[in-house]
């Protein structure tokens, strides 16, 4: 596996492997408090201040390090990639470093690559095809898939250390449109965006939101915040996929003490396949 990194963000841009060249719209990691939320490969986000950055790049593996101040969080990040000969191992650490709770909404580990005919998803026993529907597929299974031309990419959650019970980790696939509306790298080409997200599906509080404007920050009161709610949130925050402006939304977050951190880790494979 030959690899080429932004080193500036720490974000793989492409790889050859048996013998063909993948492209990597977007990489990197993505996190949110719920006012806010930062992305690697942006080096930006929404109302984040990045306060330090580390990057290094070796021969197989990169590793960053990220001080970041949301509205409701201050959180130092590390991630880690590690490129073996048919994998890639990727790993996220989120710890809390605000004196006082930071909030959380999600953590993602987030793949975009380029659609190519004849390309699908597979997500347990459905088939995802590319109507540029920009429809987020998820599901809560360990292992999803995405068939290009001749490569099979499998991607498997691994290790995941000290989450609150409050968050439910799954994956989706998001059928990208071209759209020339944005500057992003992602959105200049048709594309599957593939992300393995932890989300606050149990709130110890709550985020109303219109379009991206939060207006109402309330939880449930002082023990609230220490307790699962025990109505799961029956949607996720999905503004994109619906392409309208003013569409509203309740979701939640949940508090981490200062200290407290969370561990994630997913495995990329990629297999030879001839359809």
């Amino acid at each position: 596996m030959e690899i080429s990194i932004d080193k500036n963000t720490g974000c793989l841009k492409k790889i050859v492997i048996f013998d063909r060249e993948i492209e990597f719209l977007g990489w990197g990691i993505e996190i949110g408090d719920g006012i806010g939320f930062f992305a690697q490969e942006r080096e930006s986000g929404w109302r984040v201040k990045i306060i330090n950055k580390k990057i290094e790049v070796g021969e197989r593996r990169v590793e960053t390090i990220w001080e970041l101040k949301l509205p409701l969080a201050f959180l130092k990040i590390k991630t880690l990639d590690l490129f073996d000969q048919n994998e890639i191992i990727r790993s996220i650490i989120v710890k809390n470093i605000r004196n006082n709770y930071s909030w959380l909404r999600d953590i993602v580990i987030r793949t975009v690559i380029p659609w190519e005919e004849n390309s699908f998803g597979i997500l347990g026993e459905r088939v995802i095809f590319h109507q540029d529907t920009n429809f987020y597929n998820d599901c809560e299974e360990d292992k999803i898939s995405l068939q290009l031309n001749k490569v099979k990419i499998d991607f498997l959650w691994q290790n995941i250390l000290n989450i609150p019970p409050s968050f439910t980790k799954y994956f989706y696939i998001r059928d990208q449109p071209k759209n020339n509306k944005y500057k992003f790298e992602y959105c200049k080409k048709r594309s599957w965006v593939i992300h393995a997200r932890l989300h606050v599906d149990y709130p110890a509080a709550y985020i109303y939101r219109i379009w991206r404007e939060p207006f109402v920050f309330f939880s449930r009161g002082v023990l609230g915040k220490y307790l699962i709610n025990p109505l799961k949130l029956k949607e996720r925050w999905r503004a994109g996929e619906f392409n309208k402006e003013g569409k509203s939304n309740l979701y939640g977050v949940w508090p981490i003490k200062m200290g407290e951190q969370i561990e994630a880790k997913i495995q990329i494979s990629f297999r030879c396949h001839e359809k």
